[in-house]
């Protein structure tokens, strides 16, 4: 599954990022791992948030689905 989070910090200044839901399996990531790193990606430094502060995080999971077309089947 994708995760995307969701936070703010103590400015009240909000973050968001997502992962697909390949990455944290490609990566060898645990739970702990995947979050902390989209904390990083979001633009937060993960090496300062407390463990309250990460059980604050909304979570979402999400499926997707891989497809390919060609451009001439995009033209159809």
């Amino acid at each position: 599954h994708g995760i995307l989070i969701k936070f703010s910090d103590a400015k009240g200044k909000n973050y968001s990022a997502t992962f697909l839901p390949e990455v944290a399996s490609e990566q060898g990531w645990d739970q702990t791992k995947t979050v902390r790193s989209l904390v990083r990606k979001a633009g937060a430094d993960p090496r300062t948030f407390t463990d309250a502060q990460l059980r604050g995080i909304s979570t979402t999971r999400y499926q997707s689905s891989k497809s390919s077309l060609d451009y001439a089947g995009y033209l159809e």
